[in-house]
């Protein structure tokens, strides 16, 4: 069995267990940070902490973490199939 193919299959392991989770706050709490993380909000505010509390590791996290986000971005927009 591949890498790959394990890392999807826990994967949807975890994705049917959590859409069987019937908890009332989890319901009403997750998906406004699924929204949060889909757009990005939730990862430019992780990258604004550790750059200012993360010391010089962090500032290089945050870097590249937003790096990342911006590459991402971009190639996703990418008019090209």
């Amino acid at each position: 069995m591949g890498i790959l193919t394990a890392l999807r299959d826990d994967d949807h392991r975890l994705t049917r267990r959590m859409a069987a989770w019937d908890s009332g706050w989890a319901r009403r709490l997750l998906p406004p940070v699924e929204e949060a993380a889909e757009h990005t909000k939730l990862w430019w505010a992780a990258a604004v902490v550790m750059a200012a509390g993360g010391g010089w590791r962090g500032r290089q996290a945050a870097a590249a973490g937003i790096t990342a986000m911006a590459v991402a971005e971009l190639l996703s927009q990418s008019p090209y199939p």
